[in-house]
Parts: structure tokens; sequence; C-alpha cells
């Protein structure tokens, strides 16, 4: 298992993402102990670059027991050379 810096670390060479945000807190569960976050990357493949929020949970944050693990992704917006989209509300 991998703490908060270390997924971030991992994320940032997994290929095609190009660049990685800075985490932002999306929500707290104090019952269980845990935060949820949201980093924004960038991926570029070919010809399209897409921009994708990837959120995580960290529990134990801060603690000799800190884990983070993927909760999950979404495509926000995209581009190539015929067309740019978005997938934001």
């Amino acid at each position: 298992m991998a703490n908060k810096a270390q997924a971030l670390e991992w994320l940032a060479l997994q290929l095609p993402i190009v660049r990685v945000g800075t985490p932002v807190l999306v929500a707290t569960h104090p019952e269980f102990g845990d935060k949820t976050y949201r980093v924004n990357v960038k991926k570029v493949q070919a010809e399209v670059v897409r921009y994708e929020n990837i959120h995580f949970v960290v529990e134990d944050e801060g603690g000799a027991g800190e884990v983070a693990y993927f909760l999950n992704n979404n495509t926000i917006a995209w581009t190539n050379s015929h067309e740019t989209g978005t997938t934001a509300p």
C-alpha cells in the first residue's frame, strides 16, 4: 500500500499522464477516519489531450498507517486536431 505522497508520485509516472495537479480536499468522513481528494491530470496520447479528475481516499492521513486508495476517475475535457469538448456541467 502507498501513502498519499507515494500515490501522487506513482500517478505522475504513468503514461500517458504528463502533468498532475495539486490535490484538493473534497470530503471528510470522521466516522471512518478518512478523507477524499480530487486531483486533475493531463493526459496526452497521439493527437489527443484529455483532462481527468482522479479521486482517491486517504486513511489515517499524517499517521504511521497512512494509506491512499484509488476511488474513481472521469474525463472532464478533451481536445485533438478535429474537435474540442467537455463533459463538465
